[in-house]
C-alpha cells in the first residue's frame, strides 16, 4: 500500500498550432506546428505523463504521453479527464476536474469531467489519444490520471483550445418580409465556406424571443439567457428563453424562415446562428419584426339574408389579405340573451350542434372551416319563430406559441325569425304534416320514405318536420333509420325541449314518442354532420309515420 501512495502523476502539455498556452516544463520538440510528433518523455518517477498536444483542429485534438509500465504492478486504468472552461475566473479545476466529476446542488456554474481511458500504448508505453467532438473556439482543461485499486492519483491542470472558425464565417441579419398578422418572414445571410463540408454537427438559422429585456446584440443569446436565470432564480423577474427556427441545408448565400402562429401586435427580435458541436456563433446585429396589430384586423358582421321562421343566411368579412394565413377558421356566435358584443366570448360557447344537449346555453357558434376571401356566410336552421337573435361574427388565427388560442370578435347585428306559416295552415284528416326546408331538405321519394339532404356535407345540418295534432295518451311511432359515422354523425329527435340520445353508426328501430297532453306539437328530426369524414350512406330516413291511441 505504501507504494500506491507514492504515486505521482504530472502532465506537461505542448502547444500547437499557436493555440495553447501550457506549462514551461515541456521539452523544446514539443513545440511548433500540428503536423509535429511532440515529445514523449517522462517526468521524474510519474506513471504516466502527457508530453504535449498536437493536430488541434476546430472540434478534436490529439494528446501524447507515456504509460511508465514497470512501476505498475496491479490492477490499474489510466487516461484523461477533461471540461470545458467554465466562465467563473475562479473555479477550482485543481479540486473539481477529476475522474468522474460533475457539479452538485451547490455549484453555481453547472459542470461535467469527461473521461476518456487510454487501451492501446506501444510496447515503450507510448501512446497517441485523439479527444473528438470538441466545441470549437473553445478553452478546455485537462488532466492525466492513473487508478489502482481505490487510490487515482492526478497530473497538475493543463489546458488547451480550438480553432476558432469565425475568419470562415460570414453572418448578417436582414430586414423581415412579408410581415401580416400572425406570420412574417425571419431573413439573413450564413456562409461558412468549406467548413460546410465538414461531417459533423452543424446547424444554422434565427434565435428569435419576444422579450423587450434580449432585443440587443449582448442579450439575445442562449448564453446570457443561461447566465442570466442562474443569478436571478428566486427573484419574481420573468424572461421567457429565446426560441430558434432550423433554416434550409443551403448555407452559401441568403437564409429565410417563414414564421407563422405569431400574436398579432407583438414585436420578435431576432438574430442568425451557426451552431457547430454545440457551440454557437451569431451574427453581430439584432433586426425586429413586428406583426399587424389586432385593429387591423376588423371583422365586420353583416345583417341577416333569407330570413324566415326557422332559418336565415349569417354573413361577415374582414381583411383576408393582412392575417398571412392560406385559410382561417370563422364562424358566428348567435344568442337570445346577450345583446352586447363584449358578452360573446369562445370560452362559454356551445357548438350550434349541440343545441339539443345544452338548450339552456346563453351562447351559441356555427363554425366554418377552410375561409379563403375576405367573405364568409353560413345558413342557421332550427331557429325559434318569431324570435329575435343577436350575432356576432369571429376568426380564429389560431394558437400563439404560449398556447394562447387567438379569436377576432366582430360587430353586433341582430334579426328577427318570422312567424310559422304551417301553424296558420289545419292539418289534414288524419292530424299530420310533414315538410322540410332550409338549404339541405329532406326528401319524399315514390314510396314515401323520407332522406336527409346533406349526405357527404361536413359541419351541416338537415331537418325534418313533423307536425302533429294529438291527444293525452297518444303517441306517434316511426320507422327510422341510421347509417353514418359512429359518435360523429347522426340524428337527434326533439319535441320542443325535450330530445332523444344522439343516434349514430348504423342502426334500423321503431321510434316511439308518447304524448301526455292535448294540443299541438312539431316533432324535429335532424341529422347532424361534424367537420369531417362520411361512412355509409351518410344519412338517415323515415318513414310509416303513424299516430297511435
Amino acid at each position: 500500500m505504501r507504494f500506491i501512495h507514492r504515486i505521482m502523476v504530472a502532465l506537461a502539455v505542448g502547444c500547437s498550432l499557436g493555440f495553447t498556452a501550457c506549462s514551461g516544463d515541456e521539452p523544446e520538440s514539443g513545440k511548433g506546428g500540428g503536423g509535429g510528433n511532440g515529445s514523449y518523455g517522462t517526468l521524474g518517477s510519474n506513471l504516466i505523463t502527457i508530453g504535449s498536444t498536437r493536430d488541434i483542429t476546430y472540434t478534436k485534438c490529439v494528446l501524447l504521453g507515456t504509460v511508465d509500465f514497470p512501476k505498475i504492478t496491479s490492477d490499474h486504468s489510466y487516461g484523461v479527464v477533461y471540461m470545458e472552461a467554465l466562465k467563473s475566473p475562479d473555479f477550482d479545476y485543481d479540486g473539481k476536474l477529476q475522474y468522474g466529476g460533475h457539479s452538485g446542488k451547490n455549484d453555481k456554474e453547472d459542470y461535467d469531467c469527461i473521461n476518456v481511458p487510454i487501451t492501446n500504448s506501444a510496447a515503450d508505453g507510448k501512446f497517441e489519444k485523439q479527444i473528438v467532438n470538441l466545441k470549437p473556439a473553445t478553452k478546455y482543461y485537462y488532466r492525466a490520471y492513473v487508478s489502482i485499486g481505490q487510490n487515482v492519483n492526478y497530473s497538475k491542470v493543463e489546458s488547451f483550445t480550438t480553432q476558432d472558425p469565425t475568419p470562415e464565417i460570414t453572418m448578417a441579419t436582414s430586414e423581415p418580409s412579408n410581415i401580416y398578422a400572425v406570420a412574417g418572414t425571419l431573413n439573413g445571410v450564413i456562409n461558412v465556406g468549406k467548413l460546410q463540408d465538414v461531417n459533423e454537427d452543424q446547424e444554422y438559422g434565427f434565435i428569435y424571443s419576444t422579450a423587450p429585456q434580449l432585443n440587443a446584440a449582448d442579450k439575445l443569446t442562449h448564453e446570457f439567457y443561461n447566465e442570466w436565470t442562474k443569478n436571478h432564480f428566486e427573484t419574481e423577474d420573468e424572461i421567457p428563453a429565446p426560441l430558434e427556427k432550423k433554416t434550409s441545408t443551403n448555407l452559401n448565400g441568403r437564409v429565410s424562415f417563414d414564421m407563422t402562429n405569431l400574436k398579432p401586435g407583438t414585436s420578435y427580435y431576432y438574430r442568425t446562428y451557426f451552431k457547430w458541436n454545440n457551440k454557437y456563433f451569431y451574427s453581430p446585429e439584432v433586426k425586429t419584426l413586428k406583426t399587424k396589430g389586432m385593429d387591423e384586423i376588423t371583422v365586420g358582421t353583416n345583417k341577416a339574408t333569407e330570413i324566415t321562421h326557422n332559418s336565415a343566411i349569417l354573413s361577415a368579412s374582414f381583411p383576408f389579405s393582412a392575417v398571412g394565413l392560406e385559410e382561417v377558421e370563422g364562424g358566428f356566435m348567435i344568442s337570445k340573451v346577450y345583446t352586447n358584443a363584449s358578452e360573446f366570448k369562445m370560452e362559454e360557447a356551445v357548438n350550434w350542434y349541440d343545441r339539443y344537449y345544452y338548450p339552456e346555453a346563453d351562447v351559441y357558434y356555427i363554425e366554418q372551416y377552410g375561409i379563403t376571401a375576405k367573405d364568409f356566410e353560413a345558413e342557421i336552421v332550427g331557429l325559434s319563430a318569431e324570435t329575435t337573435y343577436y350575432v356576432c361574427a369571429y376568426i380564429y388565427l389560431g394558437e400563439y406559441e404560449e398556447k394562447e388560442d387567438i379569436y377576432v370578435y366582430g360587430s353586433m347585428q341582430h334579426f328577427q325569425t318570422e312567424a310559422n306559416p304551417e301553424e296558420e295552415q289545419p292539418l289534414p284528416g288524419d292530424n299530420i304534416y310533414v315538410y322540410s326546408e332550409g338549404q339541405y331538405p329532406w326528401t319524399q321519394n315514390d314510396n314515401g320514405v323520407w332522406c336527409s339532404g346533406n349526405s357527404g356535407i361536413d359541419s351541416s345540418e338537415s331537418v325534418l318536420y313533423i307536425r302533429v295534432k294529438h291527444t293525452q295518451g297518444q303517441t306517434l311511432t316511426m320507422n327510422l333509420t341510421v347509417d353514418s359515422e359512429t359518435n360523429y354523425d347522426g340524428v337527434y329527435v326533439s319535441v320542443g325541449s325535450d330530445s332523444s340520445d344522439f343516434i349514430s353508426g348504423r342502426k334500423d328501430q321503431v321510434f316511439s314518442w308518447p304524448f301526455s297532453y292535448t294540443g299541438e306539437s312539431v316533432v324535429q328530426i335532424l341529422y347532424r354532420k361534424d367537420g369531417s369524414n362520411s361512412t355509409g350512406s351518410d344519412c338517415a330516413t323515415v318513414s310509416n309515420i303513424t299516430l297511435r291511441d
